[in-house]
């Protein structure tokens, strides 16, 4: 919880420690895929990894991994069992998305305002274990990142939270005109 804590300060004054690299989203997201596999099997939740291998990014590996275990680990635990979560992402005009979707219990309306603040935790969810700090934390880092992060949410339907970041330029070899 400290780590947390400390991570959020540093985002709230600009100064998160970033130690970027070219990262191929599929990779990262099999790495978490790998890491959940287990939790998902015991409860009958199919699990897609989706990302194409083509999806690249230049980030902290260890910050953005996190980024996408705390959504992971939020899709599994308030989805029901036999249920699916599946990870996408796609590239396009400069942006690439990467999408953890669940079928759970969906978050209400006049919540999804305030999830990203630090400690809130919707009545629905507080019956399960956590702190509040999971989704600020993606929001400051993937912030940091020069990203956003957004969810589309329907109680009782699931929730769908995007992470979006800058994609990494392709080199063509070509010279400029």
């Amino acid at each position: 919880m400290l780590n947390v804590l400390m991570d959020l300060a540093e985002a709230d004054a600009g100064s998160m420690r970033l130690d970027r690299e070219e990262i191929a989203l599929r990779e990262l997201t099999d790495e978490v895929t790998e890491l959940y596999a287990l939790v998902a099997e015991e409860r009958g939740i199919q699990f897609r990894n989706e990302v194409p291998a083509w999806c690249t990014v230049t980030a902290d590996r260890l910050k953005l991994r996190r980024c996408v275990a705390n959504l992971v680990d939020n899709a599994l635990k308030y989805s029901p069992d036999g249920s699916t979560v599946t990870l996408s992402g796609a590239s396009a005009d400069g942006t690439v998305t990467l999408s953890v979707k669940d079928k759970g219990t969906g978050i209400a309306g006049e919540d999804l305002p305030r999830i990203w603040e630090r400690l809130y935790r919707a009545e629905q969810s507080r019956t399960t274990p956590g702190l509040g700090l999971g989704l600020s934390l993606v929001r400051a880092i993937i912030e940091a990142h020069g990203g956003a992060v957004d969810v589309q949410s329907e109680p009782g339907r699931g929730s769908t939270f995007t992470l979006r970041l800058p994609e990494v330029e392709q080199k063509t070899g070509r010279q400029p005109d």
